[in-house]
């Protein structure tokens, strides 16, 4: 519904950590991206890279490599508890590690745990196509639905979602999308 531009994907990152990051509050994560871990610890945040074990392991053949760990994403908030977490953030395709992706039933989980704990959860959509494609051929019960299925059922799991359109394939800069008001206000004066 809210739609904020912006010339990157990196400049809609950097709107996002300025918005909601403080000082020494935590940005749980499945992995982060270079510039994205700047914008956060620029905001002097602090990330916690909670992606499953089979993530940074070379030779699993685990098709969701990209997932977070949610027992990890539990223990994480109740150690630090839920005001010390500003957002918890997915990557689509996290980059760093080849492009990993998460599976839908994953982000759902995530989602499940924002919301019991009111935090917000933030997509970082840059490598999306990619990650349906993974999504669509290697989950069982999204075989059947369409790309565009499954993209509306993303985007309705996150509070908010930037990317890179360059990255996306379809044109240049970025964009921050919501279809929460007051997430839109908070973020639009950093535009």
């Amino acid at each position: 519904q809210f739609f904020l531009p912006t010339h990157q994907g990196r400049a809609a990152e950097n709107v996002v950590s300025q918005a909601f990051v403080r000082s020494d509050t935590i940005v749980p994560m499945n992995y982060h991206f270079t510039t994205t871990k700047a914008h956060i610890c620029l905001n002097e945040g602090l990330i916690e890279e909670i992606i499953i074990d089979e993530g940074t392991e070379v030779t699993s053949d685990y098709p969701f490599k990209g997932n977070m760990d949610i027992a990890k994403l539990k223990e994480t908030i109740e150690k630090n508890g839920r005001e010390k977490i500003a957002f918890v953030r997915m990557e689509a395709g996290a980059n760093l590690i080849g492009g990993q992706p998460f599976s839908l039933e994953n982000l759902k989980d995530v989602r499940k745990v924002c919301d019991d704990n009111e935090l917000l959860l933030v997509l970082d959509a840059s490598l999306l196509a990619d990650n349906l494609y993974f999504i669509k051929t290697r989950e069982e019960q999204c075989k059947s639905m369409s790309i565009r299925e499954i993209t509306r059922e993303i985007s309705d799991l996150c509070h908010i979602t930037y990317f890179s359109a360059r990255k996306l394939g379809f044109a240049r800069g970025g964009g921050i999308c919501t279809d929460h008001k007051d997430l839109y206000m908070e973020m639009r004066d950093f535009i």
